[in-house]
């Protein structure tokens, strides 16, 4: 929301920055598992929503310069599994044969189709309809999907603490939606 503010000029309410930084609020609690030291994967989880953002602020802005908005998505799904992909090798050369396996291929394959193919197409008609600060404040409810997916598939007992991060993205999500 604050990015948006900030490099697309878009008018960002209060209401609307408390509401969100509520449902993220909600989305610390309910992953956080209370670690004693910080290390290199929680800088990613740190940075990955940001970095996000930064890509969701480019493609709104470069949306009205291409002739077919899906465009945007496809190349940067191309060039992010081409760049991935090379990292994981360099990093890890013997995962190559895992990598290549007719099984993991046709899962790669129906996950990227079915599945990325379908959320980067509903993301971008989204961000090309409304505000990317009113689209992005939806994501924290990833965790609560998750959640409760984690639930019911692998019956997973929830803590108090988990249901207090459910209680605050869900009444983010409600006090967002009264906003707007």
């Amino acid at each position: 929301i604050v990015l948006s503010a900030i490099f697309l000029g878009e008018a960002v309410k209060r209401n609307q920055i408390m509401a969100t930084l509520t449902m993220v609020l909600g989305a610390v609690v309910l992953v956080y598992k209370g670690v004693d030291k910080f290390n290199i994967g929680d800088l990613f989880i740190i940075f990955a929503p940001m970095f996000f953002q930064a890509s969701h602020m480019i493609a709104k802005k470069i949306m009205d310069k291409v002739s077919d908005t899906d465009v945007i998505p496809a190349a940067r799904l191309l060039y992010s599994g081409i760049l991935l992909t090379a990292f994981a090798l360099i990093t890890n050369p013997s995962s190559f044969q895992q990598l290549f396996t007719w099984q993991n291929i046709v899962s790669i394959v129906i996950f990227a189709f079915i599945f990325r193919a379908l959320d980067f197409y509903l993301w971008y008609q989204a961000i090309k309809r409304i505000s990317v600060s009113k689209a992005a404040a939806v994501i924290p409810l990833a965790a609560a999907i998750s959640f409760i997916g984690s639930v019911f598939f692998l019956k997973e007992i929830p803590s108090m603490k988990q249901f207090l991060g459910l209680f605050l993205i869900m009444g983010g999500l409600i006090w967002f939606s009264i906003i707007h």
